[in-house]
Parts: structure tokens; sequence; C-alpha cells
């Protein structure tokens, strides 16, 4: 958080809140949803109490002006879905799958909000097309009737996720990007779908994710990514 740009000063010295203790976890790391950060002394905790107050503030005033966006947007990157999902029936169906494609895409723990975007997408809400942009719609228009995807995953049963790519290079790259904190090999699976299957399509640069659910997909092949830390 940028201090100078939101008006906030050095925290002073306060001892963490009681009620904010147990967001508090091994090793220091303060998960909370408004605020991830490292804690080396629980006496000394004020800047953390003011990041919080104050996104709270503006929490409240994004509420009341339903500036949707933004009101995900103050909230730690791991807590978007649960706010998104608290607030669900406070938005319009265009703005909330609008919004729901955004944290989607900005998304680093899809995997760990499962049961929240199973449960949003299980709702058959109107407008779904709104995860997309006009010109992500029309590249998904274009596809053929069946695509080839890849997933790359390091964790057990991961490549049962909703999240796939057409670029190769990518799968590789999430395959190895956290394989040594899992213990399980780096795996790429390869698979094919319908193109009436896919829930949407986000071509945002990164090579293109398509969110589907992977009932629909039919594993052709996996291969392990070779040289990843989790072989060596």
């Amino acid at each position: 958080m940028n201090k100078k740009k939101i008006g906030l000063t050095v925290g002073t010295r306060e001892p963490l809140r009681l009620e904010l203790r147990r967001h508090l976890h091994k090793g220091g790391l303060f998960k909370h949803p408004l605020v991830v950060h490292f804690v080396h002394d629980m006496e000394d905790c004020g800047q953390i109490h003011q990041w919080i107050d104050h996104k709270q503030r503006d929490i409240q005033k994004c509420i009341q002006q339903g500036a949707w966006s933004q009101f995900l947007w103050l909230h730690e990157r791991w807590y978007r879905f649960q706010a998104l999902y608290e607030h669900a029936e406070c938005m319009d169906d265009k703005t909330f799958w609008r919004c729901f494609g955004d944290v989607w895409h900005d998304c680093e723990d899809i995997r760990g909000n499962r049961w929240i975007y199973r449960r949003l997408l299980g709702q058959k809400r109107p407008q779904r097309e709104q995860m997309m942009s006009k010109a992500e719609q029309r590249a998904l228009q274009q596809l053929p009737e069946t695509i080839k995807i890849y997933r790359g995953c390091s964790y057990p049963n991961a490549k049962k996720g909703w999240s796939w790519t057409f670029s190769l290079h990518h799968a590789k790259w999430f395959a190895k990007r956290f394989d040594m904190l899992s213990g399980s090999p780096a795996t790429v699976a390869v698979g094919e779908a319908r193109k009436k299957d896919v829930l949407a399509l986000l071509k945002r640069g990164d090579g293109g994710t398509v969110v589907i659910d992977p009932s629909k997909v039919v594993i052709t092949k996996r291969f392990r990514e070779k040289g990843t830390k989790s072989m060596q």
C-alpha cells in the first residue's frame, strides 16, 4: 500500500488488536481480507491498524455509491472472491459478471476459492457473457467447434480445475510455479473440449484463459515437465 498516495503517516506503536490476532499465522504472516503483511513485532502494529481502518471507511463509501469494482479491489487478492460472493445480490447482473471476470483473471488462488465460484457459476444468473469484453466474446465465437487446451498443475487433482489455456508455454510455466512447495511433479494436462461448453474466454495478455467445467474436458494426454525442482 502506498502510504503517501492515501495520506497515511507512519503508524504509532500499538499491540495487535485482540480481534485481529486470529489472522496472524505461523512465521508472522498477517493475512486479513484487507491487509496481508508480515508482522515482526506484535507490539508494533499501529500501521496495520491504520491500513485496515482506512480501507474499511473506503469500503463503506463504495457500498453506498455502488462502486463495486473499487470495492473488490480494496480487498486483498486472496479475498476478492469471498467479497464478491457476500455482496453478489447487491449488484445488477451485468456488473456482477464483469466483476466476476475481472476477479477470476486476477486471482492467484482459483483452486482455493473453488467452493465460491462453483456456487456462483451454478446460479444460472443471466448475462454471463458479460464476464468477457466484446472482443473476447467475438474471439470465443470464432473458435472451432472442438478446441485443444492445456492446464499446468503441481498439486494432486489440480488437473480437474476450471482454468485452462490455449498456450502450452503458459501451461508449463504454471506447472513449474509451485512444484517445490507442493512436493508433486509438475504436470501438464492436454485436453479437448467443445466450444459450446466454454463459460468464458479471457484474453488479457496471458495466452488466453479458458473457463470451463472440468467435467466437460476430455484429457487426451498428461506429461511431466522436465527440469522441475520436484524432480531434481
